[in-house]
């Protein structure tokens, strides 16, 4: 996308939430939501060709922190930089080291660690601010919801891996095997502190880098396209037939990450099943052109 489409989804994105927000002020809030969705699925699309850290991620992260320097926002500036720091050094900034941000619904103002009685700018109050949550995976779902895309999803990776040739299972940026590598960790890790939560009294986590979350055979060996969806199989249905026979209490049990804060059983497997179906679109891709002679 060149500099001039940006400008032009900048201003159209603008408008679109000019015309949300005028709506929400004569009480059309079900008009503005289909205005403000469509600002939001604007800036998805402008940004579908994004940096990362392996292309100029850093680079544009300096170069948007010294634009809110030189804009008079030197505090978020400042939090910003902290965290890039611990970005550069390989880590991993956690809720300690970044402070919680909280965003003026009225006039815009982001405020760091906790919402002010008073907006400093425009003068609305408290409940006016709204938080930022730190991943949206883990927003809200029912356990039967949970449980049933659980199922779901793994139906679509059989139905998508069918027929992958084991020669070209590893072509691409991110290839098929190394996909299902990923979500075969994922649901080791991220089921087995949902385990914990059931087990133990507000367990602690550890943070885990998502890029290092993977299948480690321990000899190196090339585990085959279907072995690896046959495990992820096994081990889906046996987490659906625990969760399904857990109470209802059960659901709402805790425990805190470094990252995210507390969560709880029904947050955690939550992002268990929207961080699975974030990444089937690749999968299907990437096995799509896998079939191929």
């Amino acid at each position: 996308m060149t500099e001039h489409d940006h400008a032009e989804s900048g201003a159209r994105i603008v408008r679109l939430l000019a015309i949300a927000r005028g709506l929400e002020d004569e009480g059309q809030y079900n008009v503005a939501r289909l205005f403000r969705a469509t600002a939001w699925g604007e800036g998805v699309r402008a940004t579908v060709d994004r940096p990362r850290l392996s292309t100029d991620l850093l680079d544009q992260m300096d170069a948007a922190i010294t634009d809110l320097r030189d804009s008079g926002r030197a505090d978020v500036a400042e939090a910003m930089t902290e965290a890039l720091a611990a970005v550069r050094d390989g880590g991993i900034p956690t809720l300690e080291t970044t402070p919680l941000t909280f965003t003026c619904r009225s006039c815009g103002e982001v405020i760091l660690n906790e919402a002010p009685v008073v907006c400093p700018i425009c003068r609305a109050r408290r409940l006016t601010f709204e938080p930022t949550a730190t991943v949206w995976y883990s927003a809200p779902m029912t356990p039967a919801e949970i449980l049933g895309a659980m199922e779901a999803n793994v139906e679509d990776i059989q139905a998508m891996t069918d027929g992958v040739r084991e020669s070209r299972a590893d072509e691409g940026a991110w290839p098929a095997r190394a996909i299902l590598e990923h979500l075969l960790g994922c649901e080791r890790v991220l089921v087995g502190r949902a385990l914990r939560m059931l087990e133990e009294d507000e367990p602690q986590f550890v943070p885990v880098d998502p890029n290092d979350i993977g299948v480690d055979e321990g000899d190196g060996a090339v585990i085959p396209v279907a072995a690896l969806v046959e495990d992820l199989l096994q081990e889906r249905l046996a987490t659906v037939a625990q969760f399904a026979e857990i109470a209802p209490a059960e659901w709402l049990r805790a425990g805190t990450h470094p990252e995210f804060g507390r969560m709880t059983v029904t947050q955690q497997l939550a992002y268990l099943v929207r961080h699975e179906q974030w990444h089937l679109a690749e999968l299907e891709a990437r096995c799509r052109e896998a079939r191929q002679p």
